[in-house]
């Protein structure tokens, strides 16, 4: 609204000769000036106030009309090559329904593929950088652009060692670990496929060992070698040969008898 005037309560509005509105604008006798700007540009005019025995004034408006614009920038992501990638560059902001797709005539490295949502995905291939641009777009908006980088690592080397296992006892309950691998990131563990641990013993993930050992057969002592797969995002897998022994409860020696008196 250009209704600014004083003096008097029924006041109108007009563009002075000359001048005009921004392209697809129109002002209305009350001072409001509606529609949809078709030009970015800056446009400045001049306004009449008129009212019933009053003198017409004049002033001067600018309408600075600017696109609206998404805010993107891009960033460098890290992986790793043969490893499975899950990477989002859905970072642009200033719209809720943003889309996004590779520049024409970009590409990703072998392997990956981007959706429409922003997410990278796929397993790259080939140890190499690639610097590519992708598109955010949102209706109404002007299209953004970012650049980004991909950069291929080759695996690194888990130190994992094995050893044996403090002994088990059949039906005691039983704990130990096999999580002495070490690298930067989480480390899981796993039996190695054609692996067993003792009957009544399992392994969990953070490469816990517990449960209650069972008799195998007749046997009263026996020993179970396995292997376990320690595996971390950016890791060659490692592998360790671990071994608990498990045996029967020895039996305590204790009689009863008369107890004297004092």
């Amino acid at each position: 609204s250009v209704a600014t005037a004083t003096g008097s309560n029924d006041i109108t509005y007009s563009l002075k000769d000359g001048y005009n509105l921004p392209a697809g604008l129109s002002l209305n006798k009350h001072g409001r000036i509606t529609g949809t700007a078709t030009e970015i540009g800056e446009v400045t005019f001049v306004i009449i106030a008129s009212a019933y025995r009053y003198t017409s004034c004049e002033a001067e408006f600018t309408i600075i009309i600017t696109s609206k614009r998404l805010q993107y920038e891009g960033t460098t992501i890290i992986c790793y090559v043969n490893t499975s990638l899950l990477e989002s560059v859905a970072l642009a902001t200033g719209s809720k329904n943003i889309s996004y797709a590779l520049k024409e005539d970009d590409n990703l490295p072998d392997g990956l593929s981007l959706n429409s949502q922003g997410e990278i995905s796929g397993m790259p291939i080939t140890l190499e950088e690639v610097t590519f641009t992708v598109i955010a777009s949102a209706e109404g908006f002007d299209d953004a652009e970012a650049e980004f980088k991909i950069i291929i690592n080759p695996l690194r080397e888990m130190t994992f060692e094995g050893a044996v296992l403090k002994k088990a006892y059949i039906g005691k309950t039983y704990s130990d670990t096999v999580a002495t691998a070490v690298a930067e990131d989480t480390i899981t563990y796993a039996l190695k496929e054609g692996s067993e641990l003792p009957t009544g013993l399992s392994l969990n993930s953070n490469g816990n060992i517990s449960g209650m050992p069972e008799q195998q057969g007749t046997d009263i002592y026996y020993q179970i070698n396995f292997t376990i797969v320690a595996s971390s995002y950016g890791y060659e897998n490692a592998e360790a040969e671990f071994a608990i022994n498990v045996s029967q409860l020895s039996e305590l020696g204790f009689e009863g008898g008369m107890l004297s008196e004092g």
